[in-house]
């Protein structure tokens, strides 16, 4: 016993006899920020691990797993209403094994237990409070849970427990039956009838007055906008047209006008608790401000309104600015509380205002800019929004306001500032060098595209061991290989960095990275890919095919391999992502839309996608001209390689070694599944070649 669990366990055992007097428990030695949080509980929480596992089974002790993440709000809640009192602990230390969870650190196990939940017909959410067998079966689960309540499901689960355990063998077994049945997917063949479902339930759920679907809470739909958009480009119709530019613009620029967005600062909150996007749940995270940045970018493309171009550019100097490490990578989220009180960091009395700008300030002010006083807060303050503003909103990036917007950032920055998440996780960081890159490439600012580059070079450099990808660092350690994520949103950042500065070495260390995810990962019986490797603490492998906050992994995989078969012309590529999208296809019939990601890959193959290959000099106006055309123009069914004449190119893809520059000009092959037009240097022609597209009926 002593060789296998060790000085930690032994103090565990003490622990357990004593009174909750210590000053940290074990989880004082973890790197999650999350963790860190709870180390000085009164409860000895256990860190998931195949250790704390095995003595639950050997000591047949049920296990309370408590799931969230550092900048959790109602994490924050329960931690200080139950985890942080004797009364609790003193359950639980007695009667239970209790386990800390990161979910943003161990997505997979995240995964398992909350489709537990909704196997339970509970509505999911963090924290996730669930109770398992010591075999780790789940028997009962909620989110957040009151203390009084929460001691009386303590109480009568160890009574029950104790007086023998087989109902809840029973129950477990059963729910564990369908977490772990995995049975044949059905497929079927991709049509644009989906488009067709995808518009009809888009209207139907579409808010005309304030933007966006649904009633509240609302939360950021970039996925959808970026699928609507594409809607837009390829339909015949003029009606629905006008129909899907109305609902991009009018959730674009009402998400902007509320409160959701820091018209300080930058960058947006994770969602808004009521229909006007005016009072938010004030939490900021990286991967909802890199997928919004895509949004917006592609709106200033296709609709040449610049208000996209300064919203673009203000959440992307955020995010340089707050959330961006010495090291290069990205922080993971900032959070909602300060001061123990959500959203105190952001909110302002009119008097407070008054007395930090002029006079005239102060009336350029009101003319901008609304304090309503109603909201979430018990006292008569509130955040800057912009829902009683009629005049144009580009005038908000004018001179004259951002004098007066910084006077008051420089203020708000002396407040207590909410507590940072700095970890460096590799899935969230694809998704932000992904929207620098584009940025670069859109805005034609270089900072934006070393920043992208710097970030993805760490990850190689510290990340990425021997092709295995791992999930997290933080303080010089890397944690929690083998996950779609890592793979397909690191592989999509990298291919949209290729196309922002051409260097080959990011395009080769993306294809090596997908032979990785096909080792690892695909699996041959069901056609996609599983969510993780198997692993000692976690033996359980699933596969998904919808979207949550963030884009399915599948269907990303899907969307790169796509690409990587345009710059390679291998089929084996091509095969993947077609079994992948019949999956979808089956699985979308009922509502598409929670599918976008997967309709976005489908997009792309049901259209005429393009392979460009661009040969000649850089920093040629020809070759330049050719580049502008991407920068400028909403065209997002194709890929693009530069083949330098005046520089060595590290790797050329087999596809692109014959194409040659013709006549000493600038020489552009537009192809299509590898078949191609005449190589010309003419821009007229190129422009005809590329902009080729099959429309679709809606």
């Amino acid at each position: 016993m002593k060789k296998l669990f060790g000085l930690p366990f032994l103090v565990f055992f003490f622990f357990l006899g004593c009174k909750t007097d210590f000053k940290s428990n074990r989880l004082s030695t973890q790197k999650s920020p999350y963790l860190l949080q709870h180390q000085h509980n009164p409860i000895w929480w256990q860190p998931w691990q195949k250790e704390t596992l095995e003595y639950a089974k050997k000591n047949n002790k049920l296990i309370f797993l408590s799931i969230g993440y550092s900048t959790c709000h109602w994490c924050h809640v329960m931690e200080k209403e139950s985890f942080e009192t004797l009364e609790v602990a003193d359950v639980l230390n007695r009667s239970f094994v209790s386990i800390k969870l990161d979910r943003e650190e161990r997505p997979e196990i995240d995964k398992r237990y909350m489709n537990a939940i909704h196997l339970m017909g509970k509505r999911g959410g963090w924290p996730l409070s669930m109770f398992l067998t010591p075999n780790g079966d789940p028997i009962w689960g909620g989110t957040y849970i009151p203390k009084k309540q929460f001691i009386k499901i303590l109480s009568g689960l160890s009574k029950e427990w104790e007086k023998g355990n087989e109902n809840f063998l029973k129950v477990s077994k059963e729910i564990a039956k369908h977490l772990d049945s995995s049975k044949e997917l059905k497929r079927e063949k991709l049509r644009g009838d989906l488009f067709k479902k995808v518009f009809s339930i888009a209207d139907k759920t579409f808010d005309k007055k304030y933007g966006g679907f649904g009633a509240a809470p609302k939360f950021p739909s970039p996925m959808r906008m970026r699928l609507l958009m594409r809607l837009y480009q390829r339909t015949k119709n003029s009606r629905k047209r006008n129909d899907l530019r109305t609902m991009v613009e009018k959730t674009l620029k009402g998400m902007f006008r509320g409160g959701l967005y820091d018209h300080l600062g930058g960058g947006f909150a994770r969602y808004s608790t009521d229909r006007k996007w005016l009072i938010p749940h004030f939490e900021k995270m990286l991967y909802d401000n890199a997928q919004l940045i895509m949004a917006y970018l592609e709106a200033y493309q296709l609709f040449k309104d610049p208000l996209y171009a300064e919203i673009s550019r203000d959440v992307l100097d955020y995010v340089l600015r707050e959330m961006t490490s010495n090291e290069g990578p990205f922080f993971s989220a900032q959070d909602a509380d300060s001061e123990g009180e959500e959203g105190k960091f952001y909110v302002w009395k009119k008097s407070e205002i008054k007395s930090i700008l002029g006079r005239e300030e102060f009336k350029l002010f009101q003319k901008i800019f609304s304090l309503s006083e109603k909201g979430n807060f018990e006292h008569e303050t509130n955040h800057l929004n912009l829902l009683e503003n009629k005049g144009p909103l580009i005038d908000l990036f004018g001179s004259g306001v951002k004098k007066l917007k910084r006077k008051l950032l420089k203020k708000r920055s002396k407040r207590v500032w909410p507590l940072k998440d700095k970890k460096y996780l590799t899935a969230w960081n694809g998704l932000m060098i992904e929207a620098m890159a584009k940025g670069s490439q859109v805005l034609g600012e270089e900072k934006y595209l070393k920043a992208s580059l710097k970030a993805a070079l760490f990850i190689k450099d510290n990340l990425n061991e021997g092709g295995k990808l791992f999930r997290r660092f933080k303080n010089d350690q890397k944690e929690n290989f083998g996950l779609l994520d890592d793979y397909s949103y690191l592989i999509n950042g990298l291919l949209t960095l290729y196309e922002a500065g051409f260097d080959s070495n990011i395009l080769k260390w993306a294809l090596d990275l997908q032979e990785e995810q096909d080792k690892n990962l695909w699996s041959d019986k069901f056609g996609v890919y599983f969510f993780s490797v198997k692993k000692e603490d976690f033996p359980y492998q699933t596969f998904e095919l919808a979207d949550n906050a963030r884009p399915n992994s599948n269907a990303m995989s899907a969307l790169n391999l796509f690409w990587i078969y345009g710059f390679t012309y291998s089929a084996k590529h091509r095969e993947k992502a077609k079994k992948i999208l019949g999956a979808v296809a089956k699985s979308a019939k009922n509502y598409p839309l929670g599918y976008s990601q997967g309709l976005l890959a489908a997009n792309y193959y049901l259209d005429v996608s393009k392979e460009v290959v661009i040969v000649g000099r850089k920093k040629d106006a020809l070759t330049q001209k050719f580049f502008d055309y991407f920068k400028n123009n909403f065209n997002p069914n194709r890929v693009v390689y530069f083949k330098k004449v005046d520089d060595q190119n590290k790797f050329v893809p087999l596809p692109v070694e014959n194409k040659k520059m013709l006549e000493g000009k600038t020489t552009v092959y537009v192809c299509q599944n590898s078949f191609c037009k005449y190589p010309t240097s003419n821009f007229v022609d190129f422009k005809r070649f590329v902009s080729e597209q099959k429309l679709i009926e809606l």
